[in-house]
């Protein structure tokens, strides 16, 4: 029988002795260091299945610290690009968490079932051993490889293991067919729910839908930029430009279903074909890839799920695993992914514990499991309840709910999450109601519903109540939804609210701070988070003013309004002038705001540090409480005070015809400092009345105008000092006049 065994294996894998391993990839610490072997010849649809019968595993080893990771099979090695579907290319990802010199050793072997049992005839690969030796990143933030790995430490949130920073996100959960791209190869629309993508209508001037059944992204292509990866030769610009959008308007978050034959969109498979569960698309999941790596170095967290309400028991156990090991094997190293089990997910108790034992079984990358279900309280209670616990295989919750719900819901969970001995991350990933979602903007060709400020107060309330983040689900019937979206510009004004929750949230650290019910004793409106002695983050729904008890102490106190960026600087004050009591008011009335309340330390002025930036003056001065820029008026030869700042760091923009001579003093309660006089190419004066604005000193000058979508609606030259918007409809605008921008509205 071993005779047999030995020439089957000979006729289906020759040779069994290959060459030297080939080292892709910076070896650095974080990076992505991809190690491939020349192994058996086969092909995604051989006869003898290469996924199923054949295993490669590695062992990384750096002193004490060991690493086991998957490996698969690779096609060519080039598939992205070539489109292969065979080839003798085996291949593993490994991320360095250390620097320093990691040994390998690479294990393969072939036989029935061999992927999954572990069990078969070793196939010997020439490099199999070797060495990296491994630097220090030189990456900068956002690009998550400056960071390091994004890991559950046992709080409501995750820490990079790189910098220690804590991490809140924001960004869109829609469209969760977002892989139904139409430059994926072997992508099609199987007969999903029916949706916009099969029609060609028009969605925006100039974009229409393409009419089959899949997302071209064509309104993002422009978001593109060179040096981005592509495939195929240009393929891929869309979808990279998608994401290269959802960065730049500060979010750090997208989703999508890895999986969803059976269910809505019906159009998103890893497999060769949609019903064929064991054998893998080489090229199109290398596509995949292109993809999400471009993503992780744009600061983009994945949310990946892997099985719909629809489909989430159609997979045999063998399948699932085979399934699951493909997916870490490719996957599974990215720094910064949440493994959801499925959407809606309806699996009973023990089939859920299983596959995440399994899923975490597969590699010794620290992966974040998490679990989302239907929103009604007793889908909550079956799917999550029996998850509680020392030994949960989940470390955290994806939430289904409306706005409303949202708070109580995360209370609830994290507070028996935490009373179980293993507290879980929250996330908010798909907001009630199921049709409408998000909405898009007010004003977005086709859509009618303005829910924001509803939705907007549920991420705040979720975010002071200790959610991890928000990831925002458009509904199925309102234009660009869960399942058509084409275009993310059409919520351009949800995403600033949402970069500015996290912009204020990362104010504090909030990792230490909890939510304190009851605590401001003016409005049930106001929602406190804090750690009691020195940070405090307020979100006044309507824009109440704050009466909180706090310890003596020196403390600094900033309103920011959250639909915009407003900021208001309240001063400094100490609680036990007025009995420990923290009386505040943000100044204005109506709408809604987020106070930060910090506590200082006062230290003698002893720095300022002046530079010029164009028509900018920009200081540091670490130490002072308030800051002066003076300009220097030529009548009368002295001094007059132009603005007055409370921020340590800045820059003041200077306006007027030609050069001007500027300076800037800093003070503290004892001490000025006074900057040297620095000459500066003035900015030009600007008036904005009746749809005309009015500029100095550039005439002759080119002039753009560009809308909120960034799209350029006039260009010319400046004439008699002015640039006439009375032919544009009513909105926002950017007006670019040589080097300069205005926002104005008309």
């Amino acid at each position: 029988m071993k005779h047999f065994l030995s020439l089957f294996l000979l006729a289906l894998w020759p040779p069994l002795i290959f060459t030297q391993a080939a080292i892709t990839g910076e070896l650095r610490q974080w990076h992505n260091v991809t190690i491939t072997w020349a192994g058996p010849a086969t092909s995604e649809a051989a006869t003898t299945n290469p996924f199923l019968n054949c295993r490669l595993d590695v062992t990384f080893t750096n002193g004490a610290d060991t690493l086991q990771v998957p490996g698969y099979f690779a096609a060519d090695g080039n598939a992205a690009q070539t489109g292969a579907t065979a080839g003798n290319q085996w291949r593993v990802h490994f991320r360095p968490p250390l620097t320093g010199t990691w040994s390998y050793t690479a294990t393969m072997i072939t036989g029935t079932n061999a992927a999954l049992t572990g069990t078969g005839s070793p196939v010997a690969l020439a490099g199999a051993a070797g060495s990296l030796v491994i630097q220090p990143t030189n990456k900068q933030a956002p690009d998550f490889r400056a960071l390091g790995r994004l890991q559950y430490v046992g709080l409501r949130y995750r820490q990079f293991q790189g910098t220690g920073q804590y991490f809140f996100n924001v960004g869109a959960d829609s469209p969760e067919n977002l892989l139904a791209y139409w430059e994926f190869d072997q992508t099609a629309n199987d007969g999903g729910a029916n949706n916009d993508l099969n029609g060609t209508t028009t969605y925006y001037p100039g974009f229409a839908y393409a009419g089959d059944g899949l997302h071209h992204f064509a309104a993002h292509v422009q978001d593109w930029q060179p040096g981005d990866p592509t495939w195929h030769t240009g393929k891929g610009k869309g979808i990279i430009g998608a994401l290269n959008y959802l960065a730049s308007q500060g979010l750090n978050a997208y989703s999508a279903l890895l999986w969803n034959v059976g269910g809505d969109g019906d159009d998103t498979w890893p497999f060769i074909t949609d019903n064929n569960l064991d054998r893998f698309d080489c090229s199109k999941l290398d596509q995949w890839g292109l993809v999400f790596t471009h993503a992780e170095e744009t600061g983009l967290l994945f949310h990946a799920k892997l099985f719909e309400t629809e489909n989430d028991q159609d997979m045999t156990t063998a399948q699932w695993q085979l399934y699951f090991r493909e997916m870490i094997a490719r996957y599974g190293h990215y720094l910064a992914w949440e493994w959801n089990l499925g959407e809606e997910n309806t699996m009973p108790a023990a089939h859920i514990t299983a596959q995440a034992q399994y899923l975490r079984s597969l590699t010794s990358y620290p992966l974040h499991v998490v679990l989302h279900t239907y929103p009604a309280n007793n889908w909550r209670q079956s799917q999550w309840g029996p998850q509680l616990g020392e030994r949960s295989t989940l470390s955290g919750i994806s939430i289904q709910s409306g706005p409303n719900d949202l708070p109580n819901i995360v209370t609830d969970w994290l507070q028996q999450s935490e009373a179980m001995g293993h507290i879980w991350t929250a996330n908010h990933d798909e907001q009630g109601s199921a049709s409408a979602g998000v909405s898009p903007d007010p004003g977005y060709p086709g859509n009618t519903t303005n829910n924001h400020t509803e939705q907007r107060r549920g991420a705040w309330k979720g975010a002071i109540r200790g959610m991890e983040g928000h990831k925002s689900y458009f509904g199925y019937n309102l234009p660009h939804n869960d399942l058509d979206l084409e275009d993310y510009r059409s919520r351009a004004s949800w995403w600033t609210y949402l970069a500015r929750l996290r912009q204020i949230v990362n104010l504090v650290p909030f990792q230490q701070m909890d939510y304190a019910p009851g605590l401001d004793q003016t409005s049930n409106d106001n929602f406190v988070l804090t750690d009691g002695t020195d940070n405090w983050l307020i979100y006044a729904q309507d824009g109440d003013n704050i009466n909180i008890p706090m310890p003596a102490g020196v403390y600094e106190v900033t309103h920011y309004r959250v639909t915009d960026s407003l900021e208001v600087y309240g001063g400094t004050f100490n609680p036990a002038s007025n009995g420990g009591m923290a009386q505040l008011s943000n100044g204005y009335t109506g709408g809604e705001w987020a106070t930060v309340v910090k506590r200082v330390t006062v230290f003698p002025l002893r720095r300022l540090e002046v530079t010029v930036q164009g028509s900018q003056i920009c200081w540091s001065a670490p130490e002072a409480k308030t800051v002066y820029v003076d300009l220097l008026i030529p009548e009368i030869q002295d001094w007059q005070k132009a603005v007055r700042y409370h921020t340590q760091e800045g820059c003041y923009d200077v306006r007027g015809c030609g050069p001007k001579i500027a300076r800037v003093r800093a003070e503290d309660d004892d001490t000025e400092l006074i900057s040297d006089a620095q000459l500066i190419e003035a900015k030009p004066f600007t008036n904005m009345a009746s749809g005309i604005l009015t500029v100095s000193c550039v005439i002759g000058e080119p002039f753009t105008v560009t809308d909120t979508a960034g799209r350029k609606v006039m260009q010319g030259y400046i004439q008699r000092d002015s640039i006439d918007l009375t032919g544009l409809p009513p909105g926002f605008y950017t007006v670019t006049i040589s080097t300069h921008s205005y926002s104005v509205i008309r």
